[in-house]
């Protein structure tokens, strides 16, 4: 793929990567660096600002399919942001601690949508483990909250022959019943 338009502080690149055509002007959008204009409003002022959460059904969207660690890893991750209130995004480095296998890695895809943490970033990493516990440390500067699945969400998560339904039962239940906070 070659660089379509720009310079050094400008980059050309296109708005909808399934129809790419260089020919085609209408397929790129101009992003800039630059500060942009007091019409366009002030929000590049934050070097990473926070972008809008994702709900979670974007992170099924996202992630392709509804299932019980996507929302399990959603739901810890949005309790992580309640609790920290981290104000950018790397802010928090999270590490799990898994099975470097499906299911138990979709973890990682609710933690992402919800904490704003990624593996591209490098604020989210996966470590395998062998168990069939998943482990998820956090920090946000100095603090360090370090979380351990609970009895309760291991049952919810592998005793269901239904993703949706176990899902639905794993956002319906308390942070606390789904975690133990541990040293």
């Amino acid at each position: 793929m070659q660089l379509i338009g720009g310079d050094r502080k400008r980059v050309w690149w296109p708005g909808n990567f399934a129809s790419l055509d260089a020919s085609r002007f209408s397929d790129i959008m101009y992003y800039s660096s630059q500060k942009r204009s007091s019409a366009e409003g002030s929000r590049d002022r934050m070097k990473h600002r926070r972008p809008r959460p994702l709900s979670y059904s974007e992170t099924v969207r996202f992630h392709g399919h509804d299932g019980p660690f996507l929302a399990l890893g959603y739901r810890l991750g949005k309790f992580l942001m309640r609790l920290l209130k981290p104000r950018g995004i790397m802010d928090l480095k999270i590490t799990v601690k898994t099975k470097m296998k499906k299911p138990y890695t979709c973890i990682l895809d609710g933690l992402q949508c919800a904490t704003f943490a990624t593996l591209g970033k490098g604020n989210l990493a996966a470590k395998h483990v062998e168990g069939s516990k998943i482990f998820v440390h956090v920090r946000k500067g100095r603090r360090v909250a370090k979380f351990r699945m609970s009895k309760l969400s291991w049952e919810i998560c592998i005793n269901s022959d239904d993703l949706e339904i176990a899902a639905r039962r794993v956002l319906r239940t308390a942070v606390k019943e789904l975690w133990h906070i541990y040293d």
